[in-house]
């Protein structure tokens, strides 16, 4: 066989063997070759050389040392993993404890938050009732007030007293109960014929209402409607009983849901309702009020002009009843206006102090998230420090480790190189046997060599016993 100028024929030996078989892809053996065997390129008394080849992998496996040079390399495999992930446990540590101490705070946070709000509420709770019960207390003192004013502004419209007796006496007496009767009549028809036009109000209020929530139950249904068949065809499909019950969690759910924003919303518009209702019963009860009020002075000046008659005196002046009724709605505007003015003054000290409270809240809100921030940001370096530096701890544990590889890497070391050695022996006195020259450690394409590699396996086994 023929051999290029340009290539060279390593010479055998113990270390050409390590080199090769350590760092190249084709590795020649050579042990005891004859002084006429020259290195190709200079002046050679043959241009032909016989080269054989083994598999130095498949040599190296049938060695009796190669299950002790595994454990030996699963050992360094196991420190080396060990001592990439020792940091990285002080790292994890580090994380959980920030992620503990984040946790902590945010909870403390919001415990604070709802603790100022939760006063800023009762706060402006107390002082919502302490507003109502001063509005209650002058509009009684108010009330008070303008009777006084109206008994002063009607006093000379009082009828006078006159005193009857015998048979017109007894006359009066009836007269004034029938009077009685029929302003009793009046009060209940007029009651009556009020509560019919509430209740008519009130009627359509409601339909309105039902019609609304209707119109907002079909659309929540319309809008669910597609995700809930697609769900019932999922269920349909499913392939076992953990998907069901997935799908049937899922369709509760959204049952659930819609379920929550009908309560909600029949909630929102009964409750609109129960204000309207309110409202109307105010207005009611203050029709009627006014109501009385005129018909009283309407049965004072029929009783004073009936007592007058019986004692054959001149009637009341008719325009009293017309007068009374103006006096009392002078003094019940007057009473109006300066309770809605009083109203709006605390109702504007209201909204100071809840603009106040509100700000108080903000602030607090504030203080709690840059808190939050700055422990945040704290946390953060420390997480980034922690994989820069360990702990003393871990540095131990990690000397240790790196003590125990550098220990294993060296006895490794010693045995390749015994078992490499011992190989290159058994493979030397095979290829003087063989006469073979030279022998590489693997198979080059296209280059036709003795493959001495079953040889050598028997070699190396018997080498074992």
């Amino acid at each position: 066989m023929s051999i290029s100028p340009r290539t060279r024929v390593a010479g055998w030996g113990a270390a050409a063997l390590l080199t090769a078989t350590m760092l190249l892809t084709s590795v020649v053996f050579l042990r005891g070759l004859d002084p006429e065997v020259a290195w190709a390129g200079e002046t050679s008394k043959t241009e032909e050389l016989h080269l054989g080849v083994v598999d130095f992998d498949t040599l190296l496996r049938a060695h009796r040392d190669y299950e002790k040079l595994q454990q030996i390399d699963e050992q360094i495999e196991v420190l080396q993993q060990e001592l990439t992930f020792l940091p990285l446990s002080d790292q994890r540590r580090v994380v959980d404890q920030s992620q503990k101490r984040m946790q902590a705070a945010v909870e403390k946070a919001r415990k604070e938050l709802e603790t100022e709000y939760a006063r800023i509420n009762q706060e402006m709770r107390g002082l919502s009732e302490a507003m109502q019960g001063q509005l209650v207390r002058e509009g009684q003192q108010l009330q008070a007030h303008y009777q006084g004013v109206l008994e002063q502004r009607t006093r000379h419209l009082q009828p006078r007293d006159v005193e009857l007796r015998g048979d017109s006496k007894a006359r009066m007496q009836a007269f004034l109960e029938d009077l009685s009767t029929v302003r009793t009549q009046r009060v209940m028809a007029r009651r009556l014929e009020l509560e019919k036009q509430v209740q008519q109000r009130l009627e359509g209020e409601r339909a309105r209402v039902e019609s609304e929530l209707a119109a907002y139950e079909d659309q929540i249904m319309r809008e669910n409607q597609e995700k809930k068949l697609n769900l019932q065809l999922q269920l349909q499909t499913a392939t076992d009983a953990e998907q069901e019950a997935e799908i049937q969690q899922q369709i509760a759910a959204m049952g659930d849901q819609e379920q929550s924003l009908k309560d909600t919303r029949r909630e929102e518009l009964f409750a609109g309702l129960d204000e309207v209702r309110n409202r109307e019963q105010a207005e009611m009860e203050a029709t009627l009020e006014s109501f009385e009020a005129t018909l009283n002075a309407e049965v004072q000046q029929k009783a004073a002009a009936e007592r007058n008659r019986l004692a054959g005196l001149p009637t009341q002046a008719p325009a009293a009843a017309p007068e009374v009724q103006r006096q009392i709605d002078a003094v019940r505007a007057s009473i109006t206006a300066e309770m809605e003015a009083r109203k709006a003054e605390m109702q504007a000290a209201m909204q100071a102090r809840s603009a106040e409270a509100r700000k108080r809240l903000e602030k607090k809100q504030a203080e709690v998230e840059k808190r939050l921030a700055d422990l945040q940001a704290q946390l953060k370096d420390l997480v980034e420090k922690s994989a820069e530096e360990v702990s003393e701890d871990t540095q131990r544990k990690m000397d240790d480790v790196k003590s125990r590889l550098e220990a294993l890497q060296t006895e490794r070391k010693a045995l390749y190189d015994k078992m490499l050695a011992e190989l290159s022996e058994t493979v030397g006195e095979l290829a003087r046997k063989q006469n073979v020259p030279s022998v590489i450690g693997r198979f080059i394409v296209n280059l036709d060599c003795t493959d001495l590699t079953d040889l050598a396996m028997v070699a190396v086994k018997q080498a074992d016993r």
